[in-house]
């Protein structure tokens, strides 16, 4: 098929939202900061995650204005994932890391740790798979994650994507070296 360009639009629209029977997603607030504290404060959920633990208000406020850098610049968008039960954000799905050519974006997503282990991470991603695949206008989705991540491999897995390779040492989180675990998924194999 002739590659047409992502339909970025569709994803910076303010109006975006998904509902599943138990969360809905929409772009992340500065007011959604507050719910995300507990979750980026908890060094077992950071562990693996490309940014410090938050240990005060100034981290929080860094992240904010990392991610508003990064929407504003058309990089990527994040969202709040929240309860539709409480109405409380538990995490944060992600699509980021667009090239427009080749027809890719990357995901991610983090969730607190009173919600692993429920189905929480692959209900809130597969709209964004569905939506980057049909709106979106992508041909393959993307993630990384540290190989020692195993619960992330096993969503990622769930959601059809294929475990590609490995990069030996090719990050730091305090101090440690980590490999990276590549996955990929591509859209006639979603459409399967």
């Amino acid at each position: 098929a002739a590659a047409m360009p992502l339909n970025l639009d569709s994803l910076f629209d303010p109006s975006l939202r998904f509902v599943t029977p138990r969360l809905s997603l929409a772009p992340f607030q500065p007011e959604d900061l507050d719910d995300l504290k507990p979750v980026n404060s908890d060094p077992e959920v950071t562990k693996y995650l490309p940014y410090p633990t938050w240990h005060s208000q100034a981290d929080a406020d860094a992240w904010l204005a990392r991610l508003e850098k990064r929407t504003a610049a058309r990089e990527g968008l994040q969202f709040a994932v929240r309860l539709r039960e409480s109405n409380r954000v538990i995490g944060n799905a992600l699509l980021f890391g667009f090239n427009i050519e080749a027809e890719v974006a990357e995901i991610g997503y983090v969730i607190g740790r009173a919600h692993w282990g429920q189905g929480y991470v692959v209900e809130a991603m597969q709209p964004l798979v569905n939506f980057g695949f049909t709106t979106l206008g992508c041909h393959r989705l993307e993630a990384k994650l540290d190989v020692l991540n195993t619960g992330s491999a096993r969503v990622l897995e769930k959601l059809g994507f294929t475990h590609e390779g490995t990069s030996r040492e090719d990050w730091m989180k305090d101090g440690v070296r980590g490999d990276t675990a590549f996955y990929g998924l591509l859209r006639r194999e979603w459409r399967a």
